[in-house]
């Protein structure tokens, strides 16, 4: 599965799956929206504001999606990071010196 989402958590990871390493890498708006089109995906966004604005960056209609998310190797999580500071309440643009990181969590297979 893979999921979009404003966080990554440590309660995201199944414990029945560890140790395991995640692998997270840094993408462009662009490659995310061209690996989230056309697969099965979900939203994991926490608040309505920042659903709002990663839709606007990807192109894609991301809604918020309060939902618990356990992570299965194979799945990935594409995290919208702001950096630079908080979202205001009622943000409808980034605020100035404020920007979007993605990064892409990936939990790998697991054998045993």
């Amino acid at each position: 599965m893979r999921y979009i989402s404003n966080a990554f958590s440590l309660q995201m990871l199944d414990e029945s799956d560890l140790p395991i390493q995640p692998i997270i890498s840094a993408l462009s708006p662009e490659a995310v929206a061209n690996e989230i089109l056309g697969n099965e995906w979900t939203t994991a966004v926490g608040h309505p504001d920042m659903a709002m604005l990663i839709t606007k960056q990807l192109g894609i209609v991301v809604l918020e999606n309060r939902i618990n998310v356990t992570l299965k190797p194979g799945d990935a999580l594409y995290v919208a990071q702001v950096v630079g500071g908080r979202l205001p309440a009622g943000c409808t643009e980034l605020p100035e010196g404020t920007r979007i990181a993605w990064r892409r969590v990936v939990l790998p297979e697991v054998t045993r």
